[in-house]
């Protein structure tokens, strides 16, 4: 019966977030249920093939613009790139949003909204500028790049083949930044 009762408060959680929704189709919303009335015709415990069980609930749904939690999240973990050698990964943002309170008198509820993002080298910065590697050896090139905050891999090319260190012409240098998950 523990396991009906659960099964019929999750349905009507379900029922009461489909109303809600019918409601402000533009945006996201969070539901919870605040309060449950749950009733069987048989005690718990009894033998019974069959029993009925009857439910009420108040379910609170709070809209918000996912647009605005989204842009909230992305400005926070744009505040944690350390330095401009770091670059926001805007599209690999995810975003949570999670109802904390409810005050159902003055009609206010407070959300708490979190999210993970990624943070690469930025292309541009300074510890990647093309004459910084002229000269260099493949050895002294790769050490330095794997000495950098998120470098995980360095892959190297040289071409033609019979060149030993990187040339002093930026036209024949490319940096190419990969990011991999």
């Amino acid at each position: 019966m523990k396991l009906a009762e659960k099964e019929l408060a999750a349905d009507l959680k379900k029922a009461g977030a489909e109303k809600l929704s019918a409601l402000h189709s533009e945006s996201a919303v969070v539901y919870e249920i605040i309060k449950q009335e749950i009733s069987a015709d048989k005690e718990a415990g009894s033998d019974a093939e069959e029993f009925i069980l009857l439910g009420k609930a108040d379910v609170l749904g709070v809209f918000y613009s996912q647009t605005e939690a989204e842009k909230l999240v992305s400005d926070e973990l744009a505040k944690r790139v350390v330095s401009e050698a770091e670059i926001l990964i805007k599209n690999g943002l995810r975003t949570a949003v999670a109802l904390v309170d409810y005050d159902l008198e003055n009609k206010t509820a407070n959300l708490k909204i979190s999210g993970v993002g990624a943070v690469s080298l930025n292309p541009e910065s300074q510890q990647l500028q093309k004459l910084i590697f002229f000269g260099k050896t493949k050895d002294e090139v790769r050490r330095y790049l794997l000495s950098l905050d998120h470098v995980r891999s360095v892959e190297l090319k040289f071409t033609p083949a019979w060149i030993r260190a990187v040339p002093q012409v930026a036209d024949h240098v490319n940096v190419v930044i990969k990011n991999v998950e």
